[in-house]
């Protein structure tokens, strides 16, 4: 996007915003904040409640993709001058199923990190991969060969691992309450996951044909996204819960950004690093190739890893680390099982045993960050993206 920027340092920023988005909204569930009703709870101080908003940083999450949408305005202004040279785009109304499913699919991704650590949450991601390859057969009537299937297979092997080590570990912090607890944060996180996935294939579906650039796609969804919060934050503080009792209370989520400064810093980092991830993830998918996409993807989950070890050993408070433990070695296992996997789907690699034709370009595009970021006449999106952290080349 920015030709004289080395693609090697674009590549380095959105490694390094890509791990922050996983572990500032991480930090964020961690950190304690004053409770509006004065309420106390998980070894906060009197008063002080942690900041278990997940719907709220999805609103965050929306603001920084909707960011995008001066990026489409700046490059339709030096690309066509005359306004009525400018190509047609689809209507806003497209944007809003893929928006509601990047909504859900955020939302339960972020219950889910309630309950486990942000290294195996990032591991668990890799899911949407088989839900994306599963859909495509199903819903776009492609075909998934021997050896995407063998692929598959592996990263399925290689999650159950990283799942097993989490549900095990109980002397991580935030595996602290059991295992059971880690057993849903993972199903959340895997529903999440098939959200995402079913969003990649409405995406595909419906702005495919329309050659609707990347930028757009991202922004578009991220204004759908924020009408949708302001509706969804609205009712949650209407709904009875445990939330100063709500199911998650909006005045209480704006009490905390006030009165806590290391919350607020969380929150706008985590708001301008998805802005400059999805930035980075148009000109990362274009100049890169699949190999080092790939590459980048399992580096941002070394990354969160290795951050969060050093978090819990160099720190004196460990609420923001992860120690290593007996079951570390099994996570470490299962995670290097998925990048095989991963490597194996999009062809970066090859067993003696896979024929040639076996190779698929539609259905790896459709997996690989060609980004949708969320979307481009290729399409990146994540987590971020999609939160999405969401990745996928179909454009």
């Amino acid at each position: 996007m920015v030709p004289r920027v080395p693609a090697w340092a674009v590549a380095a920023v959105m490694l390094l915003t890509g791990s922050m988005n996983t572990l500032s909204k991480k930090a964020m569930f961690e950190t304690c904040a004053p409770s509006i009703t004065g309420h106390t709870r998980a070894n906060c101080p009197s008063g002080q409640e942690p900041f278990n908003k997940p719907w709220t940083q999805n609103l965050a999450m929306f603001l920084g993709e909707s960011m995008l949408l001066f990026v489409v305005l700046y490059m339709q202004r030096q690309q066509y001058p005359a306004s009525d040279r400018r190509p047609s785009r689809p209507p806003p109304y497209f944007f809003a199923p893929p928006a509601a499913l990047d909504l859900l699919g955020t939302g339960f991704s972020g219950i889910g990190m309630n309950f486990i650590s942000a290294s195996v949450w990032q591991m668990m991601r890799g899911s949407i991969v088989v839900f994306t390859a599963i859909l495509s057969v199903l819903l776009l009537g492609r075909t998934m060969h021997s050896s995407k299937i063998f692929a598959i297979c592996c990263t399925v092997l290689g999650l159950t691992l990283v799942g097993t080590s989490s549900v095990l570990d109980t002397k991580s912090s935030s595996s602290s309450h059991g295992g059971l607890a880690s057993l849903v944060g993972i199903g959340f996180t895997i529903l999440g996951q098939l959200c995402g996935a079913t969003q990649m294939i409405t995406e595909e579906r419906l702005l495919k044909s329309r050659r609707c650039p990347s930028s757009l796609v991202v922004g578009m969804e991220g204004i759908w996204g924020i009408a949708s919060m302001l509706v969804v934050l609205a009712a949650m503080s209407w709904v009875p819960g445990d939330d100063n009792g709500s199911y998650e209370n909006a005045k209480d989520s704006l009490y905390k950004l006030e009165t806590s400064a290391t919350i607020l810093t969380l929150m706008i980092t985590y708001f301008l690093s998805i802005s400059v991830f999805n930035l980075c993830g148009m000109t990362v998918a274009r100049r890169l190739s699949s190999v080092h996409r790939t590459m980048l993807d399992s580096l941002r989950t070394m990354l969160v890893w290795i951050a969060q070890l050093s978090f819990y050993y160099i720190f004196e408070s460990s609420r923001y680390g992860t120690p290593w433990s007996a079951h570390s070695w099994l996570q470490l296992a299962g995670f290097l099982i998925c990048v095989v996997g991963t490597l194996l789907y999009n062809d970066v690699i090859t067993l003696p045993f896979m024929r040639a034709h076996d190779v698929d370009e539609s259905s790896r595009a459709l997996i690989m960050p060609a980004d949708n970021d969320e979307s481009d006449a290729s399409v990146v999106v994540n987590e971020s993206a999609s939160d999405a952290d969401r990745e996928m080349n179909s454009y």
